[in-house]
């Protein structure tokens, strides 16, 4: 299964200014495995632009699970970042950080989006955020789900495991 979390990295004609670290709660991951393509959508051109995954920790408290540093994103237009490996947990949300200008920003009281002054986004850091306004940011995520991989009985990666899906098994024999 493909993994997909955040939401569309589209234009709207609002911005989110620079040097904060924001979380979008909207569509949060669909599996556990890794992200490995991101979108974003610069209002005016962003410098320092990095992603990550985050879990909730208590109240509007969340920790920064893994992320990754993207560049720079020119204005008006979808940049994609591909060849990540950013560490995603079923649940986990996306969120973003960038040094310098702006990302799109839609108003929508339907979504739920969290910001907070500052740089949080290496893994493991953890901070309280505001309270969810309603906003969409334009940063989208994709990537693959864990699973094992391997040879058996001449099969390579098989489906099924003595009737059990690949996706179910924790170990064999130990392994």
């Amino acid at each position: 299964m493909a993994i997909d979390i955040g939401l569309a990295a589209v234009a709207d004609g609002n911005n989110f200014s620079a040097t904060y670290t924001y979380i979008q709660l909207d569509n949060p991951a669909n599996a556990t495995g890794t992200i490995t393509q991101v979108q974003v959508y610069a209002d005016i051109s962003i410098t320092g632009m990095r992603a990550g995954t985050f879990y909730n920790t208590g109240a509007n408290t969340y920790k920064c699970r893994a992320s990754a540093a993207l560049g720079d994103a020119p204005a008006d237009q979808v940049t994609t970042f591909p060849g990540l490996s950013i560490a995603v947990v079923a649940g986990d949300f996306i969120g973003g950080y960038h040094g310098t200008g702006y990302m799109e920003l839609t108003v929508d009281a339907t979504k739920s989006f969290i910001y907070v002054s500052g740089e949080f986004i290496d893994a493991d850091d953890e901070t309280t955020y505001s309270a969810p306004i309603g906003r969409h940011i334009a940063l989208y995520g994709t990537g693959v789900e864990a699973g094992w991989t391997g040879t058996i009985n001449l099969v390579v990666n098989p489906a099924k495991v003595n009737l059990i899906a690949k996706a179910n098994i924790a170990s064999i024999n130990g392994i």
